[in-house]
This record gives structure tokens, sequence and C-alpha cells, in this order.
């Protein structure tokens, strides 16, 4: 009976850990849209990128009825904002490329 144990904490332990990661996915993520930038927080960290630098946004299907959403950048890179259910990732994508439309009005 004992010789199970090792096995028992190491099961918890691997599933504590994959429980935390996916809660700071979760609650670790935000979108602030501004009239100056896009302000982006993962895992509890903020990225922020000007309009001006922002190309386009895509939403690439990621298997699952999941898609990632990804910021293609003038500086010829990209960046992602996160893989979300399909119908969300592709009204993020809607919403974000008429917010860059909108910014292009503005200018």
């Amino acid at each position: 009976m004992n010789q199970h144990k090792p096995q028992l904490w190491l099961l918890t332990g691997f599933s504590f850990v994959v429980i935390c990661w996916e809660a700071g996915r979760t609650w670790g993520w935000q979108l602030q849209i501004s009239t100056d930038s896009l302000r982006i927080r993962r895992y509890f960290v903020w990225a922020e990128i000007p309009w001006r630098e922002i190309i386009a946004v895509e939403a690439n299907t990621n298997g699952r009825n999941q898609a990632r959403v990804t910021l293609k950048l003038k500086s010829h890179t990209s960046w992602s904002v996160g893989k979300f259910g399909y119908p969300f990732a592709h009204a993020l994508r809607d919403h974000l490329r008429q917010a860059i439309a909108d910014q292009e009005d503005v200018v």
C-alpha cells in the first residue's frame, strides 16, 4: 500500500501545476482598446502596441473549434493575442480589424 504513495503525490503535484497554469492563462488575460494603442495582458504581464504598428489581424484555425488570433506588425514580426474558441476568435479578429480601420480614418 505504501508503494503507491509516491505515484499519487506525483499525480497530485502535476495536476496542481496544470490547474495553476490554466488559471493564470484564463484570469491573466485582458484586452484594452484605447485611441492610441492596443493593450494586451497575457499571464498577468501587459504589452502595449500602438495602432500605427499593426498591419493586420488574423485568426488561424488551431483544431478542435479553436483559433489563434495573431497581430502582424510593421517590424515584420507577429504577436499572438491568444487562442480562443472559434466564434470568439473570429469576433475578436473582426473587432480589431474595425478598430484598425477606425484609426486609419482618424489619421
